[in-house]
């Protein structure tokens, strides 16, 4: 099973540190990665970064690979997931035969005597039990093979974090990773070719070398999405949230101290079936100012970088239709004035891409055309939340046909039907409008890029019923649901189908209600890879203002590991709404923190939306009243259902940022009239979202104090 996570703490420190420009550009020493830490330096690397698996050698396959280290479990026998000594430039072995049927054969004792072991998770023989990860480690051990590398089966798959199992007759002293399906394909295909070519090295830091610089993993800078329409960009100026920003944090992995460093970057673009074409280049130098580029041998591990260009820019060229949908290939390299002893972490690569209808921030499947998550998150205690996306539009008039978005029940396998008290799950479709003045609370906001309570306005509302699997089999714990225009309707239950239309200029939230509840956790799929955090930070540094840097949506990350209780409970932080020091602790967040915390919902548009007849437009399913209004410390909720049949009902309370801060379910019931106690709810506007009947409606309420 795929790792099942929960929201993670953000470190807070105070905002020191330095950063200088030469010739425009910007180099910052980034507090993110420790230099102020006072814990174990030991595992000083993992903590803030993240171990590093890296193949030495061919140079064919050679680089960094994506790896996740084993979950630490309570069961007897559990691994570590730390390592306390580098393992450099070492043979790997690999069992053959490669099946699990013969597995507890192949590892001879002593045949992995000092080499790193690699092994297949499957395939899995029918005709035997299926050895588990821990067997596969004790047996790696038991052979002598100093870490065991596991890789994922299933085609073109990512890593998870493998689980431990007990009753393996020893404790675990090696460490635990695994690696996706393509690097161990291509490990595999080179191992079967020469045996004794493939060299690895897994490292907290760097592999013991005197000259050696190399990106820090995920540390580059992204695009503001990994996809969306192409007709959004233009020949002319682009709006901010489509600018590109280069830089990313490069880390001095040797001994020495370096000097002259520095990032070049290049541009291509590679419209679908044409050739590619060069766009642009930059470059970041070091500053003479600073110094050398410091090296370890002088200073603990903290030898991190940030490079950035001042310059934004736009993505076009007078070569190309930017019209068309095609790909964008970022391509990084550092130089110095050194040669580097260790060059495969000198160059990067990373894509982005313009399609017919799609939007996503996070990594999408192209070829099965759906999103790809590969983890899945939540908040701890099975708390409710919502959480997912916000989108810029830069050209309206397209409207919301489909909402692709994956959620996982904790408690049952991968494949197995879901369940919640609706029978489904809620996507709620705000738009953010900077700056909103609330006539009914008379209180405004100024125009600051911050999504504040009270600037969303809901202004879809869908939700998706589970279907039997002989009708549906993707409506399983972890598969892809498809939320299409029929299942939307407007916010007050009229439905027709209802298209929304877009609007040019314009941010739009996409919240994922999984229905959440301590009876039966829930977690949304995130893409667990891509890290949104250096262009958040770069933005910063430069111009000051996060809006579109990746990290724009008002999710909100409790801070004491717990669920929010109220509105006005300061235990949980809004990030980045609501608190507005966060411009000022940019440089505070913990960078592997916030790696892969990017929802995997995607949206795909309608460019020429049908028009609705009037008169196919059916009106809500139930009547609502809500009173007081404004309502002060209670409300009273009276509702009518549209139908003679009785039917459980969900009511769901969110706040002004689309958080979800009280849910309850009444049972066998066609009319209803009970009193919401608001005593504790902070002043502002709410929404009261009532499922019934398979459909959604909501009513705005506002609470003044």
């Amino acid at each position: 099973m795929k790792l099942f996570n929960t929201t993670k703490k953000l470190l807070l420190a105070s905002l020191i540190g330095f950063a200088c420009s030469a010739n425009g550009q910007l180099v910052v020493r980034p507090l993110a990665f420790g230099v102020t830490y006072t814990g174990s330096p030991t595992n000083w690397y993992k903590d803030y970064v993240g171990q590093r698996i890296d193949v030495d050698a061919p140079a064919s396959i050679a680089g960094d690979k994506y790896a996740i280290s084993a979950v630490i479990g309570t069961a007897a026998g559990d691994w570590p997931n730390i390592i306390d000594t580098d393992l450099y430039d070492l043979p790997i072995v690999m069992p053959n035969p490669w099946s699990d049927s013969c597995f507890e054969t192949a590892m001879v004792p002593g045949s992995m005597y000092g080499k790193i072991a690699v092994v297949w998770r499957g395939p899995l023989s029918s005709s035997v039990s299926p050895v588990t990860f821990s067997q596969k480690a004790w047996y790696a051990q038991q052979a002598g093979a100093l870490a065991i590398i596991i890789i994922n089966e299933y085609p073109g798959a990512e890593p998870f974090a493998p689980g431990s199992t007990a009753g393996i007759g020893g404790t675990l002293t090696i460490p635990v990773f695994m690696i996706g399906n393509l690097d161990g394909i291509a490990i595999t295909n080179q191992y079967k070719l020469d045996s004794n070519s493939v060299r690895m090295t897994i490292t907290n830091w760097g592999h013991g070398l005197n000259n050696d610089l190399g990106f820090v993993p995920n540390g580059y800078a992204l695009w503001q999405d990994y996809a969306i329409p192409a007709d959004q960009i233009t020949s002319g100026i682009n709006p901010a949230a489509y600018k590109g920003l280069d830089g990313s944090f490069i880390a001095n992995y040797g001994a020495n101290d370096a000097w002259d460093v520095q990032l070049t970057d290049s541009v291509f673009f590679t419209p679908n079936g044409g050739s590619t074409v060069y766009m642009r280049a930059g470059s970041e130098l070091l500053p003479a100012a600073s110094g050398a580029f410091t090296g370890t041998a002088s200073t603990t591990p903290d030898s991190i970088l940030a490079m950035f260009s001042n310059a934004e820019y736009d993505l076009y060229s007078s070569d190309i239709t930017t019209t068309s949908p095609g790909r964008y290939d970022i391509k990084y390299n550092i130089t110095s004035d050194s040669t580097d002893q260790y060059p495969q972490d000198n160059s990067v690569t990373y894509s982005f891409y313009t399609t017919d209808s799609l939007y996503s921030e996070a990594r999408y499947d192209f070829v099965n055309n759906v999103p790809d998550p590969i983890e899945w998150e939540s908040f701890a205690g099975g708390a409710d939340f919502t959480y997912g996306p916000m989108f810029y539009v830069a050209k309206g008039g397209s409207a919301v046909s489909r909402i692709q978005y994956s959620i996982a029940e904790n408690t049952t396998a991968p494949g197995t039907p879901l369940s919640s008290p609706t029978g489904g799950s809620n996507v709620y479709i705000f738009k953010w409008v900077d700056g909103y003045f609330d006539t009914v609370m008379g209180v405004g906001h100024t125009m600051d890029s911050i999504v504040q309570t009270g600037e969303l306005i809901l202004e879809a509302i869908g939700t998706y019923n589970y279907s039997p699997l002989s009708i549906v089999p993707s409506d399983t714990s972890e598969g892809i649901l498809n939320l299409t225009v029929n299942d939307i309707s407007s916010p007050d239950g009229l439905t027709s189908p209802y298209y929304l239309i877009l609007d040019s200029n314009s941010s739009y939230y996409f919240a994922v209600d999984p229905q959440s509840s301590t009876s039966n956790p829930t977690f949304v799929g995130i893409d667990k890879i891509l890290n949104p955090y250096p262009r958040i930070f770069g933005r910063f540094y430069n111009n000051h203002y996060l809006q579109y840097s990746n990290f724009d949506n008002p999710t909100f990350t409790p801070i004491d590991g717990f669920s929010l209780a109220s509105p006005g409970d300061t235990n949980c932080a809004v990030l980045p709404a609501t608190i507005t020091p966060y411009l000022e602790m940019v440089d505070s967040f913990n960078f592997n923190s916030v790696r892969g915390l990017i929802p995997s919902v995607a949206v795909i548009v309608n460019k020429n939306p049908p028009r609705v007849a009037v008169n196919n437009v059916k009106k809500p399913f139930a009547d609502v009243v809500l009173y007081p209004i404004p309502a002060n410390d209670q409300l009273n909720v009276s509702l009518q259902l549209d139908n003679q049949a009785s039917s459980n009902v969900t009511y769901t309370i969110l706040d002004g940022l689309g958080r979800v801060v009280s849910r309850d379910v009444h049972y066998n019931v066609q009319s209803d009239n009970f009193i919401y106690n608001t005593t504790n709810f902070a002043p502002g506007s709410y929404y009261l979202i009532i499922n019934a009947l398979g459909k959604v409606m909501s009513k705005k309420f506002i609470i003044a104090k």
